[in-house]
């Protein structure tokens, strides 16, 4: 762009050895409102319509100087090409830091891949109240976690358990995801993911995972486990990406690293659900991401 102006300029000069002053004007004149009318546009481009624009170039009000034998025309016509080579500073520097955000931004979701790149479940520790996830073989029939009942708070718990009915349909997958969402509905957590960590490992095959590991991903998340909740949670999405609950896990993905006051990762994951499923999600799931996008603090 500055190689371009610099022969402009010199084209006026020699110009101006050959050709009335009033002609040449009038062309250099067109030439330079058209870079001028250019940059205004790259301005748009770079900073934004809807944002904060940087002022448009203008003529300086600092008197410049004009070249000797230089007509007034001439002079202004260089003041106005000063001031796009100086706007044209500012914007060279506006995208590089803009393209320097984003690279940084690109590595640190990668770096975040890479470490949940196992995406495997990664069994709670057991309960301070006692529960212990089941890994018996398969059965007909759904069994109770185990709450011990050496102090009144366990007592307690123990009848918040018993209070929540048991699926008994003989479909023992169907059972235990069922019981693990009423656990989870109850906000008996530690119990829910003693149930879904049960179905995972022990139906691997269920027909409706997607469900099983969403919802195992919000237990931990619920229940503070944050880590848990990641891995879970990007590994429903990364390794069935077509699940029913996919999209769903990707929203509660940024919704635990906002738990976990990591604002750029939250951001990003947000930002790849909306790439990736904005235009398949629900209108409930779309109202619902872009609330906690907000939340979050993401542009």
């Amino acid at each position: 762009m500055r190689r371009t102006l610099i022969v402009g300029l010199a084209t006026v000069s020699m110009a101006g050895l050959s050709a009335p002053v009033s002609a040449q004007d009038g062309v250099t004149v067109q030439r330079v409102d058209k870079l001028e009318r250019e940059m205004r546009a790259v301005q748009r481009k770079v900073f934004g319509a809807g944002g904060v624009v940087e002022p448009e170039m203008g003529i300086p009000t600092a008197p410049t100087t004009a070249p000797i034998g230089s007509s007034a025309p001439v002079a202004d016509l260089t003041a106005r090409v000063d001031a796009i080579e100086a706007q044209l500073a500012k914007l060279t520097g506006q995208v590089e830091q803009n393209s320097f955000k984003l690279r940084q931004l690109e590595n640190d979701f990668a770096t975040y891949k890479a470490n949940a790149g196992a995406a495997t479940v990664v069994p709670a520790a057991p309960a301070a109240t006692g529960t212990t996830p089941s890994t018996a073989a398969p059965s007909a029939s759904v069994t109770p976690p185990k709450v011990t009942t050496t102090t009144k708070a366990s007592a307690d718990r123990l009848a918040k358990v018993k209070a929540v009915e048991i699926p008994s349909t003989g479909n023992a997958a169907e059972d235990t995801y069922n019981y693990g969402f009423r656990l989870w509905s109850a906000g008996l957590y530690p119990e829910a993911q003693g149930q879904l960590e049960k179905l995972v490992k022990t139906y691997p095959n269920y027909s409706r995972m997607s469900f099983a590991q969403n919802l195992l991903g919000r237990a931990y998340m619920d229940d503070q486990q944050y880590e848990n909740a990641v891995h879970t949670l990007y590994g429903n999405y990364k390794n069935n990406p077509k699940g029913e609950r996919a999209a769903d896990s990707l929203m509660y993905l940024g919704m635990t690293f906002a738990k976990m006051k990591n604002k750029e990762a939250s951001c990003t994951a947000f930002t790849e659900l909306f790439k990736v499923y904005g235009n398949s999600m629900s209108g409930g799931l779309k109202s619902q991401a872009s609330s906690e996008r907000s939340k979050a603090g993401c542009a």
